[in-house]
């Protein structure tokens, strides 16, 4: 079942490459198929997602970066960080104060009992 899935997801990969798309198109595709062949090394699990706000006076990839590491000190297996929306805390002037930046985390879930 496995090689038969490869096999296909092979003849749709060189298919989609005779058709002379983008460079970028044809990288996308390849890691698709490759994320599938991962997939079926993955055993089942849930995760669950939480979303945290960061923020940092300098950056908002600092401001995601300080939401990251705020969730690792609280969180066991941690296992994707997406960045769902930026956005900036000005003063009375207008000045920006904070950048501020909001992260889905998602991390294993182990439920009680």
């Amino acid at each position: 079942m496995a090689t038969e899935t490869r096999r296909s997801a092979m003849v749709i990969y060189r298919t989609m490459l005779c058709l002379w798309e983008p460079v970028w198109l044809r990288a996308r595709i390849r890691a698709l198929v490759h994320a599938l062949e991962a997939k079926k090394n993955i055993p089942d699990s849930v995760s669950k997602v939480i979303e945290l706000v960061g923020s940092s006076p300098e950056s908002w990839e600092k401001a995601a970066a300080n939401a990251v590491v705020k969730a690792a000190e609280h969180l066991r297996d941690l296992r994707i960080a997406a960045v769902a929306d930026f956005d900036m805390l000005l003063n009375d002037e207008g000045n920006v104060e904070a950048y501020r930046a909001k992260v889905k985390v998602s991390f294993k879930y182990e439920g009680a009992g």
